[in-house]
């Protein structure tokens, strides 16, 4: 039976993802950031920054002022100083502070004219984590999962396509994850994580 719905019972599996990953394809290297202009001054600025800023990756385009108006803009302000821009956001995500850390990786991209795809990655699984499905499709979306994509990055994006009901393009994406995934001990949670989506899936979660 076919089913296009949003997986509810699918979001505690994204504690099985990877809370950050590497990209070695160039394929996932080619992010341009539009509009930076350098760290705000506060947390209203940094909005009005990034309400005027955007992702790119040839003829697609992502705006960040939607993203930007769900995260904390005021924890980068707060935080200590460090020498990594994205290391804040790294230690709120792994604590499951989402917000907090997707307000850390925006403040990043203020300061930065190109990203490769695990600061989308990361982005993303906060949006995700924050059942904002919609906004997390579009930001993978400017990642190239045709190429040889991470098996993380192709199961996060097939879960999100399923959120926004293209279950056909969820079904590939998480097949291509799972294929990827078998007989390699340290992605054996992708593998978990594939299954449990596909069969929340399958009995309509």
């Amino acid at each position: 039976m076919e089913r296009s719905g949003t997986l509810s019972g699918a979001n505690v599996a994204l504690e099985l993802l990877p809370r950050e990953i590497t990209c070695d394809s160039p394929s996932e290297r080619s992010i341009a950031v539009q509009g930076s202009t350098g760290r705000p001054a506060d947390a209203q600025a940094a909005l009005a920054t990034l309400s005027g800023m955007a992702l790119s990756r040839g003829p697609l385009s992502v705006a960040l002022g939607p993203v930007a108006a769900l995260a904390d803009l005021s924890a980068p302000f707060v935080a200590p100083a460090c020498p990594s821009a994205t290391a804040p956001g790294k230690a709120d995500l792994a604590a499951g502070r989402l917000p907090e850390a997707l307000g850390h990786f925006l403040m990043a991209l203020t300061t930065l004219s190109s990203i490769d795809g695990s600061l989308v990655y990361a982005m993303a699984l906060c949006l995700a984590g924050m059942t904002r499905s919609a906004e997390a499709y579009r930001l993978l979306s400017l990642v190239d999962c045709e190429g040889a994509a991470s098996p993380t990055l192709l199961a996060l994006r097939g879960y999100l396509a399923f959120q926004n009901g293209e279950a056909d393009v969820g079904r590939k994406l998480l097949a291509r994850a799972a294929l990827a995934s078998r007989g390699v001990p340290q992605n054996r949670s992708i593998l978990h994580f594939t299954q449990h989506v596909l069969l929340v899936q399958q009995f309509g979660g």
